[in-house]
């Protein structure tokens, strides 16, 4: 009961207003091979629901591992970040 009473997908219904309202950077990026993935597709399309701006990523042929996340990710992360943190989207020098 406590588990399901602090997941993310019991929180947000409540949270939903504040987070619009204070415009709240999520992102959410998750391995198609991960086990987690049908649950974390599922708080993707709740998010939705609720209208909670979020970035959300699927990568291909990666499981649970958040380094080969980000290395799939490539600059697309950094983009991520420059973005939310008001900077501009230029690529890295080579």
């Amino acid at each position: 009961a406590y588990s399901s009473a602090i997941a993310p997908g019991s929180l947000a219904p409540a949270a939903a207003p504040a987070l619009r309202e204070r415009r709240t950077v999520i992102r959410q990026v998750v391995g198609e091979l991960d086990e987690t993935w049908a649950l974390n597709r599922q708080f993707h399309e709740r998010l939705n629901e609720l209208h909670i701006a979020h970035d959300y990523a699927e990568v291909s042929n990666v499981g649970h591992d958040a380094r080969a996340l980000l290395t799939a990710l490539g600059e697309g992360n950094g983009r991520f970040y420059r973005r939310v943190l008001g900077m501009p989207d230029t690529e890295r020098p080579r």
